[in-house]
């Protein structure tokens, strides 16, 4: 759970989870002859306004979840999108596979 509110999980820690897939990702191709170039990670979340009865207002950003209970309430969910470059650590574009490969074409 994130501190931004039970049951929604938070814009950093996807962006936590994501990296530790990506290092998983890179650390399972090590053997691997082919590599791939990790040039860009497009996250797309939900979000909600949320306008309870008494006019109070809140925003959450990301896996939305639905509470329940009584009283007036408007949502308004909308869609944005999160572009990320993953580099490694020099500041290089992050590749995911063995480190020493040099022919692309032998596949």
């Amino acid at each position: 759970m994130s501190a931004s509110g039970e049951g929604v999980v938070g814009l950093a820690e996807v962006i936590r989870q994501v990296r530790r897939e990506l290092a998983r990702a890179r650390e399972d191709g090590a053997d691997d002859g082919v590599r791939f170039a990790v040039r860009q990670v497009s996250l797309e979340f939900a979000v909600q306004v949320h306008q309870a009865g008494d006019g109070r207002a809140g925003l959450r950003i990301g896996v939305l979840t639905a509470d329940v209970g009584g009283g007036v309430s408007r949502d308004r969910t909308h869609r944005i999108q999160v572009e990320l470059g993953p580099e490694d650590g020099a500041g290089g574009m992050l590749r995911v596979g063995r480190e020493d490969f040099e022919d692309p074409d032998r596949y």
